[in-house]
């Protein structure tokens, strides 16, 4: 057997005022904080900006990115990750492998215990999992436990949501039983829709068991204060098993929707960290005084285009080629990006540690000759200058998402399409992608497990993420043989050829893999970039 264990660093928590958002002034939390993030005689408070308001504070129903950073801070699983992203362990203090590589068998910390101070349990982790892959709640984190036993049967109504997987023998142990061997299942047991909820104060108070009268958490914050639109204030949670070694006593996130006004307040010594700069002003900044505040790190993102599968014109493979030929990645990204995204003709991301995205042919062609060939290929699917190919292209979310549609709009009319724009708001995207309400949607996608099958998933049938609703039975069976190889090295080429084949069949549009860029105040300590994009308040520490 195969053994996992090491010691974890602690966490803590921490509070702040009211703020009022959109560039007006923060007048009461400026007041109580002095400009330097701490109250009169006060603890120190971190002040994270957020790119929008979560819609919920359940992870197991959190969309998108947004959320996640308030999430880690809030609820942990059985593995963490540690300050460089680096995968620790959370609420296990160790795990051990069966020999067939099919049993994880995960050791709780001995007094673990939820935030209102009731014990923890192994039983928790399994209310937790059943929940988070029952058919019938609209759970958005199932495809993290999609290896479990019987997820599939249980996804299909074909087997009781019982017969999942995942058991508790004991108080402290969590038993996971997987379909065929999964080197990412620990990986994945850190993913926030991997983390535990509690049940009692989901069955005491319904939906509203988040709210900051009811919320309990297993996190090293807790929730304080939640002003709508406005700001979310965490403190530090002492039943935390790591609360003692926790620098920071308060955190406040701030939801700032325009990555430019969050720059802004970030000048203005209102935000100390800021996720997400406008290309525009990443110059700018490395000429000015915030150039030892800037920090960039490559992605395990990706930045594509859904065309839907199943009805439209995007249902003609041809379209979705001629599609993808007309789209000029390297303008995108090198010059509407200020190379701050590296051109993607494929779905898993070039950051992934040990995979090398396969070469596709497009990517050494020149734009003239994809052009012709895209022309040739609408004419050969019905289309004609008195019949276009008519296309609407859905975005939203920050002024870089209009910069891109109006670029694609300019290269799809290149080749004959007739392409309208509709600027539906970031959370329409989600909404739209997710109810199919789209012919070709922007989206972006990072990994909730550090694992190239975690993007290959994005075109299994079924797949939660499968958004684009491409369905391919040879590639589902050529995946699972793939994921199932034991060797590791031997397992990575098969998914690197497998993504190749699938690519061919353009289900989806890659734009560009994700260069993140941050602001964070030099008074923060403990910041360590890394390529996973998490960062958790009780790693960090504040210089006075």
């Amino acid at each position: 057997m195969s053994d996992f264990s090491v010691s974890m660093p602690r966490r803590r928590l921490f509070t702040a005022s009211a703020v009022i958002l959109g560039g007006v002034a923060l007048g009461p939390l400026l007041a109580s904080c002095g400009g330097g993030g701490a109250g009169a005689g006060g603890p120190p408070i971190l002040r994270r900006g957020t790119s929008d308001e979560p819609r919920t504070l359940d992870p197991h129903y959190v969309p998108g990115n947004a959320g996640a950073a308030l999430v880690y801070d809030l609820f942990e699983g059985l593995m963490s990750v540690d300050a460089a992203g680096k995968l620790i362990p959370g609420l296990a203090e160790s795990f051990t492998v069966s020999d067939d590589q099919l049993t994880y068998s995960f050791r709780l910390r001995d007094g673990l215990r939820w935030s209102d101070g009731k014990a923890l349990t192994a039983e928790d982790f399994v209310y937790s999992f059943r929940r988070c892959v029952d058919p019938k709640s609209p759970t958005l984190g199932g495809r993290t436990l999609s290896s479990l036993k019987n997820f599939r049967p249980i996804q299909r109504g074909a087997a009781p949501i019982e017969s999942l997987g995942v058991r508790a023998p004991d108080a402290r142990t969590v038993i996971i039983e997987v379909e065929k061997p999964t080197r990412y299942l620990p990986d994945a047991m850190a993913a926030f829709a991997s983390t535990v909820v509690p049940r009692h104060a989901i069955e005491a108070h319904g939906q509203r068991w988040t709210t900051p009268q009811n919320i309990v958490v297993s996190g090293a914050y807790t929730l304080k204060e939640w002003v709508p639109n406005t700001s979310i204030q965490l403190k530090k949670n002492p039943n935390h098993y790591g609360a003692a070694s926790a620098k920071i006593e308060e955190v406040v996130f701030y939801p700032v929707e325009r990555q430019a006004t969050a720059v802004t307040r970030f000048r203005g010594g209102e935000l100390d960290i800021v996720f997400g700069v406008p290309t525009d002003q990443l110059a700018a900044l490395r000429n000015s005084e915030f150039a030892q505040s800037l920090h960039s790190s490559s992605a395990i993102g990706v930045f594509y285009v859904l065309l839907n599968n199943t009805k439209g014109p995007t249902q003609d493979r041809r379209v979705r080629e001629a599609l993808s030929l007309a789209t000029d990645r390297n303008l995108i990204a090198n010059q509407l990006m200020k190379d701050e995204g590296v051109p993607a003709y494929t779905v898993v991301p070039s950051a992934m540690p040990d995979y090398k995205s396969p070469a596709v042919p497009m990517a050494s062609e020149a734009m003239a000759a994809r052009l012709d060939r895209a022309r040739a290929l609408l004419t050969e699917a019905g289309y004609s200058a008195a019949k276009p190919l008519e296309i609407t292209y859905k975005f939203g979310g920050q002024e870089s998402n209009r910069r891109i549609a109006v670029a694609l709009q300019s290269m799809w009319e290149q080749i004959g399409a007739k392409i309208t724009l509709e600027n539906v708001g970031a959370a329409n995207v989600v909404a739209d992608s997710r109810s199919g309400d789209f012919q070709a949607i922007r989206y972006q996608y990072y990994a909730p497990f550090q694992d190239p099958v975690s993007f290959l998933m994005l075109l299994q049938t079924g797949a939660t993420e499968n958004l684009s609703h491409y369905s391919n039975p040879e590639y589902d069976r050529a995946l699972a043989e793939a994921d199932r190889i034991i060797d590791p090295a031997q397992r990575l080429r098969a998914l690197e050829a497998l993504e190749l084949q699938v690519m061919n069949d353009f289900p989806v549009i890659p734009i560009y893999f994700n260069v993140r860029n941050y602001l964070v105040n030099p008074r923060v300590q403990g910041w360590v970039d890394n390529v996973r994009g998490q960062y958790l308040s009780r790693h960090l520490s504040l210089k006075a």
